[in-house]
């Protein structure tokens, strides 16, 4: 098996803190295409991957299990109604937050069969404790992520 370790992929993955400022400091602006979408009482489900704007490349794919009893019901309008990140809107509205339970892990693409690194993690409320989310990030290969990176593309036009 590959060794993610020092890795794109292990660098915006192996951390505590939401993924969305680390997505947009290497791939510049992006939007979430959502795929699926299910409400069941107070809990929110919600699948979709993320683009790079500039490319329309699909940089990760995410599921999120979120329990809207602990967030603004706007928040949860906008995740539903618009192409926003998670991450976005929880900065934007302020909610602090922690990130608990980090796991990484590494699955197979099954069109590429090439590895693709992933974390599952929970949200919580930074002064309740409460449990906003369960979600799941995995990123495209390695290969196809490394070249999208703005640093990388600023390198290649310096040389």
């Amino acid at each position: 098996m590959k060794n993610f370790y020092y890795s794109l992929s292990f660098e915006l993955l192996n951390r505590d803190t939401l993924l969305t400022p680390q997505l947009k400091k290497y791939f510049g602006d992006l939007l979430a295409k959502q795929q699926n979408s299910e409400e069941k009482g107070k809990n929110y489900f919600r699948k979709s991957s993320i683009y790079q704007k500039s490319t329309q490349a699909r940089i990760l794919d995410a599921k999120l299990h979120i329990n809207s009893n602990f967030l603004p019901e706007e928040l949860i309008e906008k995740l539903r109604s618009t192409q926003s990140l998670f991450g976005d809107l929880l900065i934007d509205y302020k909610i602090e937050i922690n990130i608990t339970e980090r796991k990484l892990f590494n699955v197979n693409d099954h069109k590429t069969g090439q590895m693709r690194m992933g974390r599952h993690h929970l949200i919580l409320g930074k002064k309740t404790k409460d449990i906003y989310c369960h979600v799941e990030e995995i990123l495209v290969p390695e290969s196809e992520l490394k070249p999208l990176s703005i640093f990388n593309n600023k390198a290649e036009s310096n040389a």
